[in-house]
């Protein structure tokens, strides 16, 4: 398989209806900025990887850096939160084991990452949080699954994302990661 160009990327995307053109183009500039992100030798490994294996390998390996991407967007580093909370890595880690903290380890990673929808304006941690926890354990949701299904508009309540409703409609939210596991998830 050879090298795509980007005037072939640019000319396939041309044909592309205008709404599917501009979700392909997102997803682009998100891979973009998650490789951008990388430090050089994460950069350089990847890209090693992705010219000797097979398409759908590198197609979930990009997918993997975009998820990556808008969690880091969407989320504080533990190193961060320590030092806002005061905690050591052990006390963050009790209160993951505990259920009381979602922290995701995204992929190629070591540290976990904190989404910030688990904290409130003045970043004490949501009284919602460890029945969320609870509730995506039941469902079988892992913590980057739960944090997906509450960013997601087209998962919410009446066209808004549930992390929109943690403080104004919390039992819906938590019926919603509920109903995960009578989806099969």
């Amino acid at each position: 398989m050879g090298r795509t160009r980007l005037a072939d990327v640019e000319a396939e995307l041309e044909r592309l209806p205008p709404e599917r053109k501009m979700l392909v183009e997102n997803a682009l500039l998100l891979a973009a900025e998650a490789l951008l992100g990388e430090r050089p030798a994460e950069l350089q490994e990847f890209l090693a990887g992705s010219s000797s294996s097979s398409p759908a390998w590198a197609k979930n390996r990009a997918r993997l850096h975009v998820l990556s991407g808008r969690l880091h967007e969407e989320s504080v580093r533990g190193s961060e939160l320590r030092a806002r909370l005061g905690l050591s890595r052990q006390r963050l880690g009790q209160l993951r084991d505990q259920g009381k903290l979602v922290g995701v380890q995204p992929p190629l990673r070591t540290e976990h990452w904190y989404p910030e929808w688990q904290f409130d304006v003045f970043g004490n941690v949501r009284a919602i949080v460890p029945e969320l926890v609870r509730a995506a354990r039941d469902a079988r949701l892992s913590p980057l699954a739960l944090h997906l299904l509450l960013t997601n508009p087209d998962a919410g309540i009446d066209g808004r994302a549930l992390v929109e409703l943690l403080d104004e409609r919390p039992s819906e939210v938590v019926e919603v990661v509920e109903a995960g596991a009578a989806q099969g998830t």
